[in-house]
């Protein structure tokens, strides 16, 4: 009886280890999927290249094309988890068998097959250089496109952007359309969105047999001449503060946006990183009283914009003020000149600069590099003027009055006929830019005298 029942234990084990290894031994995890191809599909073109998602432990990869099979390989590059492509195969025309192989870890041989058809038109129009939805940043002037007949080609046509047909010839193979234009008018293309469609006719049809067509986009660039917008936000201009500023943040923005930098009370150029949105520059310390702070940008086309901000420290109780440098470069008090075409005026702490000429409205002056404000065109009567410019900051004004000549008026004589060149004191030890000044003598001009008149004029120097 215990014999017996040993021997019912026995087999029990042998079966439970028997079923355990039939389960292990089952195909482990490996799933092969098809990307590019649809099972039983049709093919109006020969397929190059077969797309297919590996999942699961895998030792070794092959396929087969038709029933021609490569050999298994251990590392091919197709043969890695997730989406592989072999590539330099091509279909043939009719029915098609492809099958992908791998071996997994579990020693078992894991496959799969897909069958597709190539059908490829008796006649077919492809045009080949300009994908659908293509963006070009030039319009074409030429199209290459691919004709397969086995008839007499009778001609070929195009329409751009559904304009009329303009025919031409064509030939079985490679063709290129040329002279195709970019402006206004029918058949042409345009900025924006286009659609081109080429078609062609047999000989021995009388109707179009075969086109293709394509969309595309044509964006032009554009020359970028706007600097980048430059916004100090803090210090606050024309602030006063009890306490050191130790911190500036400024606001940017460009579209290809490139570096940043700033000057710190005439200081050296520092360069700062900066991106677009708000940006703060740390570990500065402004001065006691005046302080005038600027960031610079530049964008990738060598545009330069820049922001400025005068603001006072004053960590006493003593209220001071600080004067206005206001220098008159052009013109000069009591200078008589030609052609006085624009006013010139430097000034290293001045906000805004304006003159008013013989007592006319005040006018804005344009601030440049290296605070030097000039004025717009200027077309003065000939004769004596007075101009009165006055500049300010948040803190402070002054004004200066300068009397001229007129000798000609600006559009009567041009600058080139100065011939008398001045030179302003030098001012580098108050860093104040040097500046030429044209100026013109006056010219006494004798009226022209008839044969009579010489007459005249002879007896009466003899007898003066």
């Amino acid at each position: 009886m215990i014999r017996k029942e040993i021997l019912t234990s026995i087999f029990t084990i042998l079966l439970i280890a028997t079923l355990f290894s039939v389960v292990s031994a089952r195909p482990q995890g490996v799933n092969i999927e098809f990307k590019n191809l649809e099972e039983g599909k049709t093919y109006s073109q020969h397929i190059t290249n077969l797309t297919f998602n590996l999942t699961g432990e895998i030792t070794e990869c092959w396929y087969s094309l038709n029933g021609e099979s490569t050999l298994p390989e251990a590392d091919p590059s197709y043969c890695n988890s997730g989406i592989n492509v072999i590539e330099g195969i091509i279909s043939k025309e009719g029915s098609n068998t492809w099958a992908v192989y791998v071996r997994g870890k579990d020693g078992f041989i894991h496959q799969t097959v897909i069958n597709f058809v190539v059908a490829i038109p008796k006649h077919y129009l492809d045009i080949r250089s300009i994908d659908n939805n293509q963006i070009l940043i030039s319009a074409p002037t030429s199209v290459n496109f691919y004709l397969n007949w086995s008839g007499e080609i009778d001609v070929c046509s195009y329409s751009i952007n559904n304009g009329r047909y303009v025919y031409f010839d064509c030939n079985s193979g490679l063709n290129t359309l040329t002279n195709l234009k970019f402006e206004e008018g029918e058949n042409t293309f345009k900025e924006g969105n286009n659609t081109l469609e080429i078609v062609g006719r047999l000989k021995e049809c009388c109707y179009f047999d075969s086109k293709d067509s394509v969309n595309f986009t044509i964006n032009i660039p554009r020359a970028d001449t706007l600097p980048p917008t430059v916004l100090i936000t803090n210090p606050i201009n024309g602030t006063v503060y009890t306490s050191s500023r130790t911190s500036m943040a400024f606001n940017v923005n460009d579209s290809n946006l490139q570096s940043c930098w700033y000057s710190l009370n005439g200081g050296a150029n520092i360069s700062t990183p900066c991106s677009n949105g708000i940006n703060t520059i740390t570990g500065i310390t402004s001065v006691e009283g005046i302080n005038t702070w600027i960031v610079y940008a530049r964008d990738n086309s060598g545009n330069i914009g820049y922001d400025k901000v005068i603001f006072r420290i004053n960590t006493s109780d003593i209220i001071f003020t600080h004067p206005i440098d206001l220098i008159i470069l052009v013109p000069l008090e009591g200078e008589s000149i030609y052609c006085p075409t624009s006013f010139e005026v430097f000034s290293e702490n001045a906000t805004t600069v304006s003159y008013s000429i013989d007592g006319k409205a005040n006018v804005s002056m344009t601030e440049g590099p290296n605070n030097l404000f000039t004025s717009t065109s200027l077309d003065l009567e000939k004769g004596n003027h007075n101009v009165l410019f006055c500049a300010s900051n948040a803190f402070n004004s002054t004004c200066t009055l300068v009397n001229f000549k007129v000798i000609e008026k600006s559009s009567k004589k041009t600058c080139t006929d100065c011939n008398k060149v001045r030179v302003l004191p030098d001012y580098s030890a108050s860093e104040e830019p040097q500046k030429t000044i044209f100026l013109q003598e006056d010219v006494i001009t004798k009226p022209k005298l008839t044969f009579w008149q010489r007459i005249l004029e002879f007896f009466r120097n003899i007898f003066r």
